[in-house]
């Protein structure tokens, strides 16, 4: 009895039986749902070394030329994390001379253990009311008001009042609580 019950152990268990019944390499490529070159490969290993060799494990495992240098390059990134893929890629070149691509370095960390972190930012401290009617007092004293020549925003015809939107928009919170009828109003002089 088989102690080794994979899927693909039963599948080349199948085609050596269908092989032995006398079926055709085409036939059984067809029941196994396999190509016909792989029912050969796995006859002539049969052959070659019994079922011990037909039943191994022969899978394809790249080894990694970044072996060597997996400690040091934990004790590099413990000591000087990296902020990026980009950078790691920078650090690992600099210390080994591999240069990998982006997948296949953040392939590389998530190996050792590392994870990739989203950065945010941190919102800055919120003003009072009493420190943001100020600021926006001295916006509207000092930046505002010389751009538009002087001329109080009360007295801005519509025209004038589109004109100079882009200025408004700066300070959109100074005046949404203006109505709408200001815009109409007559101007003392042109801008």
């Amino acid at each position: 009895m088989l102690s080794n019950t994979s899927s693909l152990a039963r599948k080349k268990c199948l085609i050596i039986y269908l092989r032995a019944k006398g079926y055709s390499r085409c036939e059984i490529a067809d029941i196994a749902r396999v190509d016909e070159d792989t029912v050969t490969n796995h006859v002539k290993i049969f052959a070659d070394s019994g079922l011990q060799g037909l039943l191994k494990a022969n899978y394809y495992k790249p080894k990694s030329q970044l072996e060597p240098y997996v400690e040091q390059l934990k004790k590099l990134f413990e000591k000087n994390p990296p902020h990026t893929v980009n950078h790691a890629i920078e650090l690992i070149f600099e210390q080994t001379g591999v240069r990998l691509k982006h997948s296949a370095c953040q392939a590389f960390l998530k190996k050792m253990g590392m994870k990739c972190r989203r950065c945010g930012l941190v919102p800055g401290k919120a003003n009072d009311d009493k420190e943001q009617q100020e600021a926006q007092q001295e916006f509207h004293d000092q930046k505002l008001q010389p751009r538009l020549g002087g001329c109080p925003i009360t007295e801005l015809t519509h025209e004038q009042f589109c004109c100079h939107r882009e200025i408004l928009n700066f300070s959109s919170n100074l005046f949404l609580k203006l109505p709408p009828m200001l815009c109409k109003l007559a101007v003392s002089r042109p801008l």
